[in-house]
Parts: C-alpha cells; sequence; structure tokens
C-alpha cells in the first residue's frame, strides 16, 4: 500500500514551471531550425527539372536517353497516361487509338504494370534497339511550341540495312509529356533490319557462349506460327545480356 501511494503522489505531484525566458529562447531557437529547413527544402526543390517547363526538343533528347541506357520506367513516364497514338501509312490514315486500350506485338508486360499495352509496344521498340546497340534512336526537331518531328536513325544499330528508310514520328507534348504519337509508315523495298547480320550474330553466341543461345533465341511463349527473329527474342530479361554480347561481336568483327 505504500508503493501505490508514494507512485500515486509522484503522478500527481505538479511540475515545476519552466522559465518563460528560457521557454521563449527554445521557441526563437525552434523557430529559426524550422526557416533553415525551408530554405533548404527551396533550394533543392529549384534545382530539380521541372518536367512541365521541359520544351519537345528535351524530351525527345530524354527519349533518346532512356533507349540509349535502357531506362523503360523513365521512357514510359514520357507519355501522358491518356496518350493516343496514330498510324499514318501510303494508302490511309486510321483513327487515333488511346495506347492504353492498344494490343502491341509483344506479350511481354516492359513497364511492369501487370498489363500489356500499347506503352509495352513502343518500349519494346527501345529495348530491342538498346538490345542491338543503339546509341542514337530519334534525330529530332522543334517545329512550334508543343510539337516535335522525328526520324528513327537508328544510330549505334548492329543490324541496320545500310540504305535503311527512317520511319518518322510526330510528337504532341504538352506540359512535358508526350499526348499523341503520329508514326508515319514509309514503303521500304526490304526490311530494314539486316537479316544477314543477325544470323552471323546468333552463329556468333551458338559458337562462343552456347550456354546461353536457348535463353536468347528461344520464344516458346509467341503465338503458333510467328518466327521469332530479332525485334521478339528481345525480352525484359534478356535485353541487358543481348546489349553486352552485341558490343562484344561487334569489336571481333
Amino acid at each position: 500500500m505504500q508503493t501505490e501511494e508514494k507512485l500515486t503522489e509522484f503522478e500527481l505531484e505538479p511540475r515545476a514551471e519552466v522559465p518563460r525566458r528560457r521557454l521563449v529562447a527554445a521557441l526563437a531557437g525552434a523557430a529559426a531550425v524550422l526557416v533553415v529547413a525551408a530554405g533548404l527544402w527551396a533550394i533543392t526543390r529549384s534545382s530539380e527539372p521541372d518536367v512541365a517547363d521541359q520544351s519537345p526538343l528535351e524530351v525527345t533528347n530524354l527519349y533518346n536517353q532512356a533507349v540509349a541506357t535502357g531506362d523503360w520506367a523513365a521512357l514510359r513516364a514520357l507519355y501522358a497516361d491518356a496518350a493516343e497514338l496514330q498510324i499514318v501509312s501510303p494508302s490511309e490514315t486510321l483513327s487515333k487509338e488511346r495506347l492504353i486500350d492498344r494490343v502491341p506485338q509483344t506479350p511481354d508486360d516492359w513497364d511492369g504494370d501487370g498489363l500489356v499495352t500499347g506503352f509495352d509496344g513502343l518500349i519494346h521498340e527501345g529495348a530491342f534497339h538498346y538490345a542491338g546497340g543503339t546509341t542514337t534512336f530519334l534525330s529530332c526537331t522543334q517545329v512550334d511550341a508543343v510539337t516535335a518531328v522525328c526520324e528513327e536513325v537508328w544510330e549505334g544499330f548492329a543490324f541496320k540495312r545500310p540504305n535503311h528508310i527512317p520511319t518518322t514520328y510526330t510528337l504532341t507534348i504538352v506540359d512535358g509529356v508526350i499526348t499523341t504519337h503520329v508514326i508515319e509508315v514509309v514503303r521500304r523495298p526490304a526490311d530494314p533490319i539486316l537479316s544477314t547480320a543477325v544470323d552471323q550474330y546468333r552463329k556468333w553466341v551458338s559458337d562462343n557462349r552456347p550456354e546461353l543461345e536457348a535463353e536468347l533465341f528461344d520464344r516458346r511463349d509467341l503465338p503458333s506460327g510467328i518466327d521469332a527473329r530479332w525485334p521478339d527474342w528481345t525480352t525484359p530479361d534478356t535485353a541487358e545480356t543481348h546489349r553486352e554480347l552485341v558490343t562484344e561481336w561487334q569489336a571481333q568483327q
């Protein structure tokens, strides 16, 4: 009982009053810390690029950078969620289609959102170029405040046909993101990917890294009847390995 009484008395004992001068000083010090923290936050924020302020040409430079480094999250982030794709062929102009609703030719979920959509199709295009050694994917010109016109130049791509005729992109870029992607399809006398170079690369891998051949070239998950070639060989799991081996193969040519 004595212990309980002492505990009760201790808990109810009034706290000593903090001298007013000490309290004022403490509050002033805390306020100073907050001011400094706010200043540092403002400096940090001002040093970060504002995506909304990016010009169309700056956005296409980021596009090239994402392809050259294999940064698929960065490439996806360049597109608005409601971005639309339009295909213009020599014979007709198709209606615009939301990328999120489009069924791509790749079975792989490149952006990791659990869906395979038109965004994955565009990323796959950049991915097989990354795997093939591309250093500059697009050459672009800004034509007005919200528009860039680009050609697929495929600089550094190991399997580009020498007389490659480029596809043209017209990109509408609003608030730093692509809202409309127009692809102008051109008539070509031959496939822009040089199959003889692709065959030479595969043989080189077979001769020099046979343990990787099945992993890199066998696509058992593709629809029946499709003969996988260079674009279809590239997956999220193999793109980096292809990039390294293509570089090694080219160095030995």
